[in-house]
């Protein structure tokens, strides 16, 4: 505007927010999968690889893998190499490397383990009743593992 101050968000800008901000909760879950399939680490050590034949390397049904692939290149973790598929730039470190200082591969899983309160949010909001970190019955694994 002219003042300086910024204009308002349009309509179409508040739906396409609410849209990155539900894909956010898909993307976390596409990870969390991929990476229990294993799918990252194959990939980072065999760029190249297409659907079929990660399919078969890891035991999964190629339809299925193939949507994965296509799923993980429209949110920008993976990048085709002809008729394959190779992890985006930097991606190889951060989810296919377990060894690497950046690996997070395994960051969606514990928002997931938190995200299963949330359906009883709305019940202790309104009873103002809590649920201690305690009595949880599943943690991360890497809450877990550091625990003794």
């Amino acid at each position: 505007m002219a003042d300086g101050t910024p204009a308002a968000p349009t309509l179409a800008d508040q739906v396409s927010r609410l849209y990155e901000l539900i894909a956010g909760y898909h993307a976390t879950h596409l990870l969390e999968i991929a990476r229990e399939l294993g799918v990252w680490e194959a990939l980072a050590q065999n760029p190249g690889l297409t659907s079929e034949d990660l399919a078969t390397r890891l035991g999964a049904q190629p339809f299925y893998t193939d949507v994965l692939w296509r799923t993980a290149f429209s949110f920008g973790l993976l990048d085709r190499e002809g008729a394959g598929w190779r992890m985006a730039p930097h991606f190889d470190q951060i989810l296919g490397n377990p060894e690497s200082s950046f690996y997070l591969a395994r960051a969606s899983r514990v928002h997931m383990v938190v995200g299963d309160d949330y359906p009883h949010y709305a019940r202790h909001f309104r009873a103002g009743t809590t649920k201690p970190y305690q009595e949880r019955t599943t943690r991360p694994s890497c809450v877990r593992s550091s625990r003794r």
